[in-house]
């Protein structure tokens, strides 16, 4: 049962109420149990005699047992009241020591709610509980900088993406106002068909971006049909490039959604494809062994830091395509995708140029003893280049 008015006592005067309660009750048992010694255990056999030195000041006169028991308890209650009191003082010492890295956390929560993250708990003391919760508390507003910062970064990066193509779009409706008769305005509403189109992709990968962190509907997939899917989607611009395709597919099973692995595929895919030199070469390897997805194409050469830096929104080596249908979210809906599932994004660049993208996946089948879901590298389609 609570008791209202210890309830509302802080904790310091809590704990220091609680060790004096505790060394006034262990005083008060040992005092007890030699009184109990006292009065059962031992016979006593008093003897008179004189005053020592012949002194005929007044004295306690002990007589027998009683005397003794009535001599220890006016010696012993005084005692340990003083010794409660004591106790009580260094209790109150102590715990208010032992609370201090609380209130470094307090002190750290009204500077969060302040409006700044950059607050973070001193944990430079003894490795006890206290300090593992301000470790924690340190590491979860780690995150939450990270995931702040990230998403500040993200809104300015999609504001400023968005801003080009509707100046654009105004730009174009302003022309195509004053001249609505004139000989360029079927090419005006074709670029203004063409941006159009584009904001629209732009915005539905920003969505997709979005609502990477919802939770998934996961089901086996199987990722050689949305590799072949990827590839058919990618097939005409392929040939008009004159990219040659090889591939070299296990019958891949992973738990997860299937419209979100497509995207995942299909965008490393398309990547590979855009960012691909004219003539060059497509790899795509499925391995059930290690339920691996790997995509290698060839291309410009690009440096380590700039590869890890291409999951990043909007992080784009040349502001101009080949196409110049890129947005900078192909790359970083795939990580989203892929953290999402369990399973890790690695970009690698090649020494010849290019980059290897590959997704290792937690889950997956078991292989088919007999071997018959593994394949060698097969021929997909009948168009020229693929082998």
């Amino acid at each position: 049962m609570r008791i209202p008015a210890l309830h509302r006592l802080s904790i310091r005067a809590r704990l220091t109420l609680t060790y004096t309660a505790l060394i006034l009750l262990t005083g008060a048992v040992m005092l007890a149990v030699v009184f109990a010694v006292l009065a059962i255990v031992p016979g006593y056999a008093f003897t008179a005699g004189p005053f020592p030195y012949g002194s005929t000041h007044d004295v306690y006169e002990i007589t027998g047992r009683d005397d003794v028991l009535r001599l220890f308890v006016i010696v012993s209650v005084p005692a340990l009241l003083v010794v409660g009191g004591i106790g009580g003082v260094v209790s109150w010492l102590v715990a208010g020591r032992l609370l201090r890295p609380l209130r470094d956390i307090i002190t750290t929560a009204d500077r969060l709610g302040a409006g700044t993250l950059d607050a973070r708990v001193d944990v430079s003391g003894p490795p006890d509980e206290i300090r593992d919760v301000g470790a924690t508390l340190n590491r979860m507003l780690d995150r939450l900088e990270t995931a702040f910062v990230s998403r500040s970064r993200f809104a300015a990066n999609a504001s400023h993406e968005l801003r080009t193509p509707l100046a654009t779009m105004k730009t174009m409706l302003q022309v195509a106002l004053r001249t609505p008769d004139g000989p360029d305005r079927t090419q005006t509403l074709e670029r203004l068909l063409v941006t159009t189109d584009q904001m629209i992709r732009m915005t539905t990968a920003l969505l997709d971006l979005a609502r990477g962190d919802e939770p998934i509907d996961a089901r086996p997939v199987s990722l050689r049909d949305e590799v072949a899917a990827a590839l058919l989607a990618v097939d005409a611009e392929r040939l008009a490039r004159r990219i040659v395709v090889s591939v070299q597919l296990d019958d891949v099973v992973v738990l997860g959604n299937r419209p979100l692995l497509g995207q995942l595929v299909g965008n490393l895919i398309r990547n590979a494809v855009v960012h691909n030199v004219s003539g060059g070469s497509l790899r795509v390897v499925l391995d059930d062994r290690s339920s691996e997805l790997r995509v290698e194409n060839d291309g410009e050469v690009i440096q380590t830091v700039e590869a890890h830096e291409l999951t990043e929104p909007f992080r784009r080596r040349h502001r101009t395509r080949t196409n110049g249908s890129g947005h900078g979210l192909g790359l970083p809906l795939v990580a989203m995708i892929a953290t999402v599932h369990g399973a890790e994004l690695t970009l690698t660049p090649r020494a010849a140029g290019g980059l290897t993208a590959s997704t290792r996946f937690p889950e997956r089948q078991p292989p088919d003893p007999e071997g018959s879901n593994r394949s060698s590298p097969r021929v997909l389609g009948d168009h020229p280049g693929v082998r």
